[in-house]
């Protein structure tokens, strides 16, 4: 069985969209083959809990919860799904590198982060213009390690894929709204552990930044 952490909180009351997505996925994903691990804070979703296979991990009610969640990053697991670019996280998945446990890493890319510089460059690219979500420069500069990191990466649009190629590499797969997402990535979830896999035994291997 493959062991696939998720480090989004699946608490019921919190509607932050990222959470609500990690939530409605974790509710529906049903292959055996496959434990998901996911994080909450306050009373985990109903929904999630009571899925034979989703285990939650309880995080820590004081400040240190960002420590918390770093330390969670060095449980066993095959491979992260759907992080994050919080600075937290970031150094969660540098410690696992430091201790030589490096595993696959699938993130997604739901929209373009960045100011006018971003926005003049994703419009030549896609030949109209491209506006982008404008957030301060460490959010972008931790989207940016995320993505350059991360062994594959799953776009919500072909759009949103192509300019993901283009500023980090040739490691996009679609999955478009509109569809049965949930199904699609159950149905993928031990394909994609095996194809980073693959990345990871390869040219991953190499010495990486810390």
């Amino acid at each position: 069985m493959k062991k696939i952490f998720v480090p989004r909180w699946v608490d019921q009351a919190n509607t932050n969209a990222q959470i609500s997505n990690a939530k409605a996925m974790l509710s529906r994903f049903s292959n055996p083959n496959v434990q998901w691990t996911a994080l909450n804070y306050e009373t985990p979703d109903p929904a999630v809990v009571v899925r034979s296979n989703v285990q939650t991990r309880q995080l820590i009610h004081n400040g240190f919860w960002r420590c918390h969640t770093a330390l969670q990053y060095q449980a066993p697991a095959d491979a992260i799904f759907y992080p994050s670019g919080d600075w937290f996280e970031d150094w969660g998945r540098r410690l696992r590198r430091l201790t030589g446990r490096r595993v696959p890493m699938v993130a997604t890319l739901e929209g373009l982060l960045g100011g006018a510089d971003r926005e003049r460059e994703y419009s030549e690219w896609a030949k109209h213009p491209v506006y982008c979500q404008a957030v301060d420069i460490k959010r972008i500069q931790g989207a940016d390690a995320l993505y350059r990191r991360a062994d594959h990466v799953i776009a919500i649009s072909p759009f949103l894929a192509e300019m993901g190629r283009r500023r980090y590499g040739d490691k996009f797969s679609v999955v478009p709204l509109g569809i049965n997402v949930f199904y699609i990535l159950d149905c993928y979830s031990i394909y994609l552990v095996i194809c980073c896999c693959r990345i990871r035994l390869g040219a991953a291997q190499q010495r990486e930044p810390i």
